[in-house]
């Protein structure tokens, strides 16, 4: 096994080639969870159980009840019980599940990209499939919303089918988007594009506003009241509002926001590209404040998340790091390959992912 010690520096280093020689090292190579090192802190969680699915989730779980839905980069999507860890079913789908699960009532939906784009609705209970539709290759999560479900497409479209029937019932050609259309209102959507951010109506599509964006939103939109918080590739945070699409606030990082924000109560907490680790007090105060809350020397891989008085943030050297209110680390859980999924928080404790499919779930001692 090579070991390989890497310091993130925000600029010249590419984390594909990060993830290239990660792979290269440990090809056919897939221990089990290792044991936490002495200097890791004091864990406040008891493990319950260990899971597998194939080759690691593709996007966003879905919780229904005490099941967790996983999409899955190896065409499936997998049910699996929360109290033991058991795999109820799993369906194999067209393609390589992209973006995740989308629940709504008894019903997922999940997208598929290579080799057949398609997106299918299954029903949870099952996984039968209960209709499946070609809306194009997917650059972007689906989003369910008012009885649509939201397709961006590669080719610059935004795609809405009915989401009982899977059938078209419009589209816009609007531009490229890395970012899940959001719903913003009573039949109303919120969509970013690489250049413009669009509100639309969401029965027909009709564009209602338009602005020009202040940078490309990469990693989704966060609510904090009446507002849609997401970073930008520009470096800033913005605070929109959607009924009109202006841009209430906008706060100025060291970096481009390539992961959402964890907004919880009226504090975000944004990670951007060098590694910064910014807490944001979003109210009551005309414009919000930021303050450096640790600066984190590894290359972050998945968006920050809380956990009770811990900021969760997942690395590319397969470590979830719990860092306090002081900025430091107060403890890790060590899993394997990157971590490229936030933790899962629950009522009673948290879900971690690795990067090949591992899930171990945590209850709060």
């Amino acid at each position: 096994m090579l070991a390989l010690k890497v310091r993130w520096s925000g600029g010249g280093f590419s984390l594909a080639v990060l993830l290239s020689l990660v792979n290269a090292a440990c090809l056919n190579y897939r221990p089990k969870l290792q044991p936490m090192p002495e200097d890791a802190g004091t864990i406040p969680l008891t493990e319950l159980w260990t899971a597998k699915t194939g080759r690691g989730a593709s996007g966003a779980v879905a919780i229904l009840d005490s099941v967790m839905f996983v999409g899955d980069a190896d065409r499936r999507v997998y049910a699996i019980d929360l109290t033991t860890g058991e795999t109820r079913w799993s369906r194999r789908l067209p393609g390589s599940v992209f973006g995740g699960v989308v629940p709504s009532g008894d019903t997922l939906y999940a997208a598929t990209d290579r080799p057949n784009s398609r997106v299918v609705a299954l029903r949870a209970a099952d996984g039968e499939i209960l209709w499946e539709h070609n809306a194009g290759k997917p650059s972007a999560p689906i989003t369910f919303a008012d009885g649509r479900i939201l397709v961006p497409t590669f080719d610059g479209r935004l795609v809405g089918l009915d989401a009982h029937t899977g059938v078209v019932v419009w589209e816009r050609r609007l531009g490229s988007s890395r970012a899940a259309a959001v719903r913003s209102g009573a039949d109303t959507t919120v969509f970013a594009t690489t250049d413009s951010i669009f509100c639309l109506t969401t029965g027909d599509g009709k564009v209602v506003h338009r602005i020009a964006s202040p940078g490309a939103v990469l990693g989704g939109w966060r609510r904090f009241g009446e507002l849609l918080v997401a970073g930008t590739a520009d470096s800033l945070l913005i605070g929109l509002r959607p009924r009109d699409l202006a841009i209430v606030w906008r706060v100025a990082l060291d970096a481009a926001i390539l992961e959402p924000p964890a907004v919880h109560g009226d504090t975000a907490i944004v990670v951007s590209r060098s590694g910064t680790l910014y807490r944001i007090e979003l109210g009551p105060a005309p414009r919000p404040r930021a303050r450096v809350l640790a600066e984190l020397h590894w290359p972050v891989t998945a968006a920050p998340v809380r956990f009770r008085q811990w900021v969760l943030v997942g690395g590319a050297d397969g470590v979830i790091r719990a860092i306090g209110a002081d900025g430091a680390e107060d403890w890790r859980l060590i899993m394997w390959q990157p971590v490229r999924m936030a933790p899962v928080v629950l009522k009673d404790g948290i879900v971690a992912i690795g990067g090949i499919g591992d899930f171990s779930r945590y209850r709060q001692q």
